[in-house]
């Protein structure tokens, strides 16, 4: 078990949103990208965006490379230690 875990990059993000409004499967993008299909499942999932308002059934807006790309980063962001001290103040 050599394998690293690498970050989607910007790039196969797009890839992602691309073949997706094709209509491509997650396991042909899967392959073209050489990842995992759970990689390209979890990251489809994360990269959707809140459902639209405005109907009965709140229709699903598809995969957006932009939008998966700030929540990956905001998440990135709360990841790891909090500070025990803030503003003077012991947490």
């Amino acid at each position: 078990m050599d394998k690293k875990y690498c970050h989607l990059s910007v790039e196969e993000r797009a890839v992602i949103m691309i073949e997706r409004s094709k209509g491509s499967s997650l396991r042909l993008i899967a392959r073209t990208l050489g990842r995992d299909a759970s990689t390209v499942s979890r990251e489809i999932r994360r990269g959707l965006p809140e459902r639209v308002e405005g109907s009965d059934e709140a229709a699903v807006v598809g995969y957006n490379a932009t939008t998966a790309s700030v929540t990956y980063r905001e998440r990135r962001r709360r990841c790891g230690r909090r500070c025990k001290l803030v503003e003077g103040t012991l947490l």
